[in-house]
């Protein structure tokens, strides 16, 4: 019987899920009611590329809780699974399921009883998946490689609560982690994200569309806690730290631009719906810039397209909104550079700035007044120590 159903399903896979499948092995046990499904794929419109498979899926029911119109999987286990999406312009391949499932999706409303529909869902796991995305237009493949996640249970009725955990690896080495805990009852959620080590050259395709770079390295890391609802996860509150490590801009000159050796921020809490942004630190070590500077624009603007001139660049009291609050308690800058470049006169003007030590606390969007200390060597000779204060308002 199920190697009657396997041919049947392959046969006519294109009638019931709109792309032609080839399936290696079926089994069932009636007893149980266990389903097992060995090396799956799902074929491209071509049939001959493979959109996406799996090695193994093990579906175990309960049927027997069908008596109380439960529906009940005592384990749902996806081993191995690889999808190869593609985009070409605002087109994706699987754009044509889309509208397969949509047309089937065709129950009229008042066929939809009025029933409370019960479910039970029991050892959800996902186990070393990979995700392939090709952007058509900038010949990029971005990959996630060894995505896991387990979920323990899921119930309509459940009053404890539920808990996701996800992994990933990142194809130049890192990772992602997260931990996601909701209760069912009320919606209160809370989540812990976890990045170390990705890399920023992958997205440097990505970034040429606007900037003219030739380079984009560094690694950032980030772990983080989200608190909130999910009925209003608007009203979400984010803290936790973010790291940015070796940073390197070149422009098309391959010039260096901007660089650090690392960039970390402590976020004090995070909260969009008030829109209040309250860090508690950032340091800057070893920074370096490069800022040229002539009659018409600079390098940095250049960049980055930048035009101030341009209509929507221009900042006005209304673009401006009084409600939002930001505080960074503490910001410090470690051995800094700055090489600039002043092109107004006949002749370039070059500074070099070195050992840039800047200190400064309680950076308030309400502040009056801001105390910065600084200190720095002047084109490897002469030093400065200075105190600077400046109204934030004026």
């Amino acid at each position: 019987m199920p190697l009657a159903v396997k041919n049947y399903a392959i046969k006519h896979s294109k009638e019931l899920l709109g792309r032609q499948i080839d399936i290696e092995k079926l089994k069932f046990n009636y007893f149980t009611g266990t389903l097992r499904i060995y090396g799956f794929k799902m074929f491209e419109q071509n049939e001959k590329d493979v959109f996406t498979s799996f090695d193994t899926l093990i579906v175990n029911t309960e049927p027997y809780k069908l008596i109380n119109n439960t529906k009940s999987i005592e384990q749902f286990y996806l081993e191995g699974l690889n999808v190869n999406i593609i985009k070409k312009d605002s087109a994706y391949n699987f754009d044509d399921l889309i509208a397969f499932f949509m047309a089937k999706d065709s129950v009229p409303k008042d066929s939809l009883e009025a029933t409370v529909f019960k479910y039970a869902l029991s050892n959800l796991e996902l186990k070393h998946a990979s995700f392939n995305v090709y952007e058509f237009n900038l010949d990029h493949t971005t990959t996630v490689e060894d995505l896991s996640f387990f979920i323990p249970f899921i119930g309509w009725d459940q009053e404890n609560k539920s808990t996701a955990d996800i992994e990933f690896n990142f194809k130049k080495g890192g990772y992602f982690e997260s931990s996601f805990n909701v209760n069912p009852t009320n919606g209160e959620f809370d989540a812990s994200v976890v990045v170390k080590d990705l890399y920023l050259d992958p997205f440097y395709k990505y970034a040429a569309q606007y900037a003219l770079i030739n380079t984009l390295e560094g690694r950032v890391s980030t772990k983080l806690k989200i608190e909130g609802n999910i009925y209003t996860p608007q009203t979400s509150l984010v803290s936790g730290n973010v790291s940015l490590n070796d940073f390197l801009m070149t422009d098309t000159t391959n010039k260096k631009i901007l660089g650090s050796k690392q960039v970390t921020c402590d976020l004090e809490a995070l909260d969009i719906s008030k829109n209040s942004y309250k860090i508690e630190s950032v340091t800057i070590d070893d920074p370096y810039a490069y800022f040229q500077l002539d009659s018409i624009s600079n390098n940095l603007f250049r960049t980055f397209k930048y035009d101030p001139n341009e209509p929507s660049h221009e900042v006005t009291s209304d673009t401006i909104s009084s409600n939002v609050y930001y505080a960074i308690n503490h910001f410090k800058v470690n051995d800094g550079t700055l090489d600039y470049t002043d092109n107004l006169t006949g002749q370039p003007f070059d500074y070099h700035l070195s050992q840039i030590d800047i200190n400064t606390n309680n950076i308030l969007s309400d502040s009056k007044w801001i105390d910065i200390n600084s200190q720095m060597l002047l084109n490897n000779r002469g030093s400065l120590n200075a105190q600077i204060g400046f109204n934030p308002s004026d």
